[in-house]
């Protein structure tokens, strides 16, 4: 949906988009369901087209990208059914990736959501476990034995430093 009201057609490698973020003043992110992240830029007339595409190919973990986050400082975090890619901007503008996976102490590898915690933590859902907080070194894990009634995590949201909003199958509790 454009400024003007209008809807604005992109034309994109996959048909289904499952998550959205800005990336920087005229860039989004697009996780897509069958070529990975894409990313989109906004022309010199207003109009949004690719300017680069992340697959299996390029680093992710997987062609299926559900959840982005953005942070300011350039970094991407790429969750998807295989793992959590982890892109760094190397000094030529080209992202370096990392796939993480259980054999680097992630939790899961379906992930379905991430966000940024105030603290400086990344929070990552994973689908049918829970929630993981990451502090760069481990990961601490809450599901149902910390009183989740569900493990099927879908959005995560800091609404303030230590109010975290966690949407889930049949509720969105504060924690």
């Amino acid at each position: 949906l454009k400024g003007d009201g209008k809807l604005e057609e992109i034309s994109m490698p996959s048909p289904v988009a499952r998550a959205i973020v800005p990336h920087g003043a005229d860039r989004f992110l697009v996780a897509t369901e069958e070529a990975g992240l894409v990313s989109l830029r906004r022309g010199s007339d207003g109009s949004l087209k690719q300017d680069n595409t992340w697959n299996k190919g390029a680093g992710l973990c997987s062609d299926l990208a559900q959840a982005i986050w953005a942070d300011p400082n350039g970094e991407l975090w790429v969750g998807t059914d295989s793992g959590l890619a982890h892109g760094t901007p190397g000094p030529d503008g080209a992202v370096n990736w990392r796939c993480l996976t259980e054999t680097d102490g992630l939790p899961a590898h379906d992930i379905t959501a991430i966000a940024r915690l105030a603290s400086g933590r990344l929070a990552v859902g994973f689908f049918l476990v829970g929630v993981g907080l990451y502090d760069g070194q481990s990961w601490s894990l809450f599901g149902a034995e910390d009183g989740r009634r569900s493990q099927s995590i879908w959005s995560i949201l800091e609404r303030e430093p230590g109010v975290v909003w966690v949407g889930q199958i049949d509720a969105v509790p504060l924690r």
